[in-house]
């Protein structure tokens, strides 16, 4: 979008910059892992140089999910004892990026602030409040996709395409019993992984990609709690990518202790 729109917010080719900002903190894992693991000076500094890239933009799309993101890789794959370094990384290529690009984005506006300190949790329940009504009125099956704005529009509620969440989306969409299955399968293949990732030596190649793994797919249950970026197609794919990970990842352990 035009620098000197006002708030202007990076879209990209998503042309919605939460989309973008979701996308771009996915990636963000597999970014630092390749760092980590990276034993060529010339590899650690393209690196480097796309890591920055991915904070600066993922920041610059001002998205309160994108910066959750953010900091939920940073704990997970550096751990506590690296994030000051790493924050010390960020900034420095935050500052470098504002110097060589004074207006691209203009930081100074602190739309992400305004939007962080603004954040009005009230509107977000309201929302769920509203579709969790008309789920009660439709529990098994539901009432089908896209059809939450124009009940919206019955109902007299405030014009919002989706119920930003995805738990409360797919029971107001396809009813309760198959968001039960779909979101008890996707949380027991979260936990399984976790405690698997566990038992891994941490110096260990495999550590790190499972990690990574479980550090994206840990941004992505988190973001969908409070809104819907899974109908973008990129972001439903890196989705189906990180939990066919996890599933081969059960998969191949479980196979190990039967060969034991």
């Amino acid at each position: 979008r035009s620098p000197n729109a006002p708030n202007q917010r990076v879209t990209g080719l998503f042309n919605n910059p939460n989309y973008l900002g979701m996308w771009l903190s996915l990636c963000l894992p597999f970014g630092i892992s390749l760092l980590k693991l990276a034993k060529r000076k010339a590899s650690r500094i393209v690196l480097y140089i796309i890591n920055i890239f991915i904070l600066y933009f993922a920041i610059s799309t001002n998205s309160r999910n994108a910066l959750l993101g953010i900091l939920i890789s940073i704990l997970l794959i550096f751990g506590i004892r690296r994030i000051i370094y790493f924050s010390f990384f960020l900034l420095a290529g935050l500052f470098l990026f504002n110097i060589l690009l004074p207006n691209f984005i203009n930081f100074n506006d602190s739309y992400l602030y305004t939007k962080l300190v603004n954040f009005n949790l009230i509107a977000r329940m309201n929302i769920w409040q509203n579709a969790i009504n008309l789920i009660y009125q439709q529990p098994l099956l539901g009432w089908g996709a896209g059809t939450f704005p124009y009940l919206n529009k019955i109902i007299g509620a405030d014009n919002y395409q989706h119920t930003h969440n995805l738990f409360i989306e797919l029971a107001y969409n396809f009813g309760i019993p198959l968001a039960f299955l779909v979101s008890s399968t996707v949380i027991s293949i979260f936990i399984k992984s976790f405690n698997m990732i566990k038992r891994l030596d941490k110096s260990s190649s495999e550590y790190s990609i499972y990690t990574t793994f479980f550090a994206s797919f840990s941004v992505f249950l988190t973001a969908h709690m409070t809104d819907v970026t899974y109908y973008d197609g990129r972001i439903s794919l890196i989705f189906a990518v990180l939990l066919a990970g996890f599933l081969n990842f059960i998969e191949e352990k479980n196979n190990f202790k039967i060969v034991k």
